[in-house]
């Protein structure tokens, strides 16, 4: 298969993994962080929502969520393998190498390609993160008209225009780029040490409990890092209001703590969603035929 592919592909499959494993605690987060005086902490969001309104509204936002999930997966592999192809291009005197190994870049390199691959994503999902947050704020009432993804974009393209789509823009940058910093560091290093734990001399020998355990680890310390930035563009991305007034406006209704709204669900989310995510990527290269 082509090698552009392979990421591509990769990362839609675990994009929509991702998803699957974490769309529950996500709405309980968004719900958290944009409406904060309602609820008293995760177990009381989560047990509400379904008493309230349903199951299914843990998943509201599932359509928006898995179309962010896909495209920004798809897109933060494809630009990390154009940029690892790119740095080792440099590294070796501008002598063109294709084939490259996770073991060929120092932890720090590969979350710098991480943080710069976060910069891509960022600016393809804006517009699902929007309307998907928009989606997840929204309280039902019984006998009010139902808020689709679509109605949702329809609204924010006739008031605002395209722009409108892009609300909290400079958050997302905000949370994406250091978030994949994290993120990819964390995962390398949490698969290097496992590598050393069994003995093995590449990641490619991992099994999937091992991936999974890894991609997880890499999830929470990546979400406790920047879910104050997260914070800051759920809100954004709802109010319309620029990333700079909401964050004067939650210190002043609740101070520091108040950018950590939601925490305790986006961690209890990062671990099974971002350890399907990594599992899912991985074994889908070697089944893709990755060297």
């Amino acid at each position: 298969m082509n090698e552009t592919l392979k990421p591509l592909l990769s990362g839609s499959f675990a994009g929509a993994c991702s998803t699957v494993a974490g769309a529950p605690f996500d709405t309980v987060k968004v719900r958290l962080q944009t409406h904060s005086h309602r609820f008293n902490g995760f177990a009381h969001c989560f047990m509400g929502t379904i008493r309230d309104e349903s199951v299914a509204s843990l998943y509201k936002g599932v359509t928006p969520a898995m179309t962010a999930a896909v495209l920004e997966n798809s897109v933060v592999f494809f630009a990390n393998s154009c940029i690892k192809r790119m740095w080792t291009y440099a590294k070796n005197n501008y002598y063109y190498e294709y084939e490259y190994a996770s073991n060929d870049f120092s932890l720090s390199e590969l979350a710098v390609i991480g943080g710069l691959a976060g910069v891509f994503s960022a600016t393809a999902i804006c517009p699902a993160e929007t309307i998907k947050c928009r989606s997840q704020a929204h309280l039902s009432i019984p006998g009010s008209a139902k808020l689709s993804p679509i109605k949702i974009a329809h609204d924010l393209v006739k008031t605002d225009g395209i722009r409108g789509l892009f609300q909290g823009l400079p958050a997302q940058y905000a949370r994406d780029i250091p978030f994949n910093f994290v993120f990819f560091g964390s995962y390398e290093t949490a698969c290097r040490g496992l590598c050393a734990l069994h003995g093995y001399n590449s990641k490619n020998h991992l099994g999937t409990l091992d991936l999974l355990t890894a991609g997880g680890l890499a999830g929470v310390a990546g979400w406790t890092f920047t879910i104050p930035m997260d914070t800051v563009k759920s809100r954004a991305q709802i109010s319309g209001r620029c990333s700079r007034k909401v964050m004067y406006d939650i210190f002043r209704e609740s101070g520091i703590k108040g950018f950590f709204q939601g925490w305790s669900a986006a961690v209890l989310r990062a671990f099974p969603a971002n350890g399907a995510l990594f599992a899912a990527y991985e074994i889908s290269e070697r089944c893709l035929g990755r060297e």
